[in-house]
């Protein structure tokens, strides 16, 4: 399944975002050829090297409840904010609800002031041309009653993730003396540490997710019935709405540190990992993952693909 495939380009953009992050945080504290690496290198090394091992995946422990439930993106002021859904296909759904109340299909209307919003049904031949023949390639699960039901994207919410990493420095720097000055862990996590606890956040670079299959000829459906009315502008808003979908997005990630972990686990962990008792650092990174982009009629109860 695709969302499958999303959560794991997801863990792997976070994981390497937060390599570069690194970098980029020993470069600006003045190491020169430190190399931070996502794994404890092979065999005795004694070039400088900042390990970031994660060693722990799992849920939050303070998530306390999944909610599938879809949220409808768009519309009545910009619903989706702050749900996880990428900001461009917030920005899609936003010109889909605009373009589609220009046409009058679906449109929300409250016919008595105070009185709850009643949705207007429009009747298939009422449609433009492009509409209609869009509702009649893509089924009945659009149609009710031989009318249209408004299309919507919808938001499922996935899951809070944490992964827990343990920060060890191995090697040293060229012409070091470890008997005379600290040795290369010191330095290094002491500059890590100060990182987490003054940025708490980094971030990573996304592939785009995929649009569901039925949404990209609605737009162009859409945009050529805009068009038809004269609304240039919006069909074109609309078309480069769905354009940017297709490109990379950053996300922003939670780094936060830990101190759970007492001295006796932290050295059966180092003693696991085949490594001496030495300075280390624990922290973790907090993200949502497994979420999924719907395209369906309004009011979908099911959360299910069409």
């Amino acid at each position: 399944m695709q969302v499958y495939d999303t959560a794991r380009g997801t863990s792997t953009a976070i994981h390497d975002g937060l390599l570069g992050w690194a970098r980029e945080r020993m470069r600006r504290a003045g190491f020169t050829g430190l190399e931070c690496l996502g794994a404890f290198p092979a065999g005795a090394r004694t070039d400088p090297q900042l390990v970031l091992f994660p060693y722990r995946v799992g849920p939050d422990p303070k998530l306390t409840d999944l909610n599938p439930t879809p949220m409808i993106l768009g519309g009545e002021g910009e619903q989706g904010r702050g749900s996880g859904a990428p900001s461009a296909w917030i920005e899609v759904a936003s010109y889909l609800s605009r373009g589609l109340q220009e046409l009058g299909v679906g449109m929300i209307r409250r016919p008595v002031p105070g009185a709850p919003p009643a949705m207007v049904r429009s009747g298939l031949q009422d449609l433009p041309p492009s509409i209609r023949a869009w509702y009649q390639q893509w089924g009945a699960d659009w149609l009710q009653e031989g009318h249209a039901r408004m299309p919507r994207l919808h938001w499922v919410g996935g899951i809070v993730l944490t992964i827990r990493y343990l920060a060890v420095a191995v090697g040293q720097l060229p012409d070091h003396d470890p008997t005379r000055s600290a040795p290369l862990g010191i330095p290094t996590l002491t500059v890590l540490a100060t990182a987490i606890y003054r940025e708490r956040v980094f971030e990573a670079e996304m592939e785009a997710p995929e649009a569901p299959e039925s949404l990209a000829p609605f737009v162009d459906a859409l945009s050529v019935a805009l068009e038809e009315k004269g609304k240039e502008d919006l069909a074109k808003e609309l078309r480069a709405s769905m354009a940017a979908t297709r490109n990379r997005y950053v996300q922003q990630v939670a780094i936060q540190p830990i101190s759970d972990i007492g001295n006796q686990e932290l050295a059966q962990m180092l003693q696991a990992l085949q490594q001496p008792l030495q300075a280390a650092l624990t922290f973790q990174l907090r993200f949502s993952v497994g979420g999924e982009l719907l395209f369906g009629p309004g009011g979908m109860p099911t959360g299910r693909p069409v």
